[in-house]
């Protein structure tokens, strides 16, 4: 009975989400359903393998165990550096999130260097190509934002810019925000998440995209210039595998302290903010209650569990206002059942927030001056499509949860 009723929700659940892609449509007569129909059996196919496949399952959790023990590799450099005050702070946010951020882009610009990052973007690329029909640059683009985050998947494609279409562009704006980067997947486990829900919802995330993207924004194929683009290799900016490792620590250094300073700003604005909103209303609002009030009706129609609605609802808030990292840090706040958790995992699980819209103007006008315009005119309905993304992962998470 049980499976029957999470059956039925899901399938309420991806036609409220596509129905509300389509009314977001641009061009409704243009929409080629072939493709995000295909995308959506994809994700589907994907769900099923990492939730009741034993090899799938088994795949995914062995990932996960395999990467906790090579994130702990980084604690060895962390005791060396900080001595006793690591010892006596393993457990703080710096030791288990940020410094395995400098080991890990470290590890990932040593593969890059070698082409082995390479060679999973080709080949994945070739599938959304040939199955998908996507173009090209689409497929290495949405490829290398998996792996290497929507920065960097934004550079890799950064010379084609200026002869993308629209629908190009803004399918790059969605898979870029609704996906995150593997460098960080171990930073949102160490706050709470599971390592295996997170990684699994990094993969699903980028059928999902195209789903929504296809639908809010399809081609116009009188509009459209096919862009040949081979898979042919990156470039490589590194000399040998010690300029690699210093290049990728550096790059992960970066990331670590931005991710720090963002959180010290947020974190402080949300309280601010929280006490505002208190004195306004005699203390009987807060900012997780508004969050709640706002998203609790798209909690239930994706079917999270009732006695999950709250949490999720405040949460997904969090993440999509301020980011994912804010709302990770509160992930341990909430007592979840397993079903909501999963759900909450994945949803959380991207960079739909707003100020990705005006890091994604930032990096797009870097390649391309005359793509800030678009990027801004395009940005919020993106946003849109990227958080609808996350939660139809999250609603097929759920459906196939039991």
């Amino acid at each position: 009975m049980d499976i029957i009723i999470s059956t039925v929700r899901g399938i309420i659940a991806i036609f409220a989400i596509i129905s509300a892609g389509y009314l977001l449509s641009t061009n409704r007569k243009h929409i080629q359903w072939r493709i995000p129909l295909i995308a959506l059996v994809t994700a589907i196919i994907l769900i099923n393998l990492i939730l009741h496949s034993q090899t799938g399952h088994l795949f995914f959790e062995y990932a996960g165990k395999a990467i906790s023990k090579f994130i702990s590799f980084s604690f060895e450099g962390a005791d060396f550096v900080f001595g006793t005050i690591y010892s006596g702070n393993k457990f703080s946010f710096l030791f288990v999130a940020l410094i395995p951020l400098i080991f890990f882009g470290s590890f990932m610009s040593l593969l890059y260097h070698y082409g082995i990052v390479q060679k999973f973007i080709n080949f994945i690329s070739i599938f959304l190509v040939k199955v998908l029909k996507l173009s090209g640059v689409e497929a290495t683009g949405i490829c290398s934002t998996i792996f290497l985050g929507q920065s960097e998947g934004i550079m890799v494609i950064g010379p084609y810019v200026r002869r993308m279409s629209d629908s190009e562009l803004f399918m790059m704006m969605t898979c870029g925000m609704s996906c995150v980067a593997g460098t960080l997947l171990f930073a949102y486990a160490s706050m709470g998440a599971n390592l295996v829900y997170v990684i699994a919802a990094s993969v699903v995330s980028a059928p999902c995209a195209i789903v929504m993207a296809k639908i809010i924004f399809p081609e116009n194929a009188s509009e459209k210039e096919i862009i040949k683009m081979e898979h042919q290799e990156l470039s490589i900016e590194t000399h040998n595998a010690i300029d690699a490792l210093g290049h990728g620590a550096t790059n992960g250094a970066k990331v670590a302290i931005a991710v720090a300073i963002m959180l010290l700003a947020f974190i402080a604005f949300i309280g601010l903010l929280n006490a505002a909103i208190g004195f306004v209303s005699f203390h009987y609002l807060t900012l997780d209650k508004i969050f709640a009030y706002i998203f609790t009706p798209i909690a239930y129609v994706i079917g999270v569990p009732t006695q999950d609605v709250n949490s999720f609802s405040t949460l997904f808030g969090m993440k999509t206002c301020f980011n994912e990292f804010v709302a990770y840090a509160d992930l341990k706040k909430y007592v979840f059942t397993d079903k909501g958790f999963i759900m909450v995992c994945f949803a959380l699980t991207g960079f739909a927030n707003i100020s990705s819209v005006a890091m994604q103007i930032g990096v797009y006008g870097a390649q391309w001056e005359g793509a800030k315009a678009k990027v801004a005119k395009f940005g919020l309905r993106a946003l849109a499509a990227a958080a609808m993304a996350n939660l139809l992962a999250a609603a097929l998470a759920g459906m196939f949860f039991y």
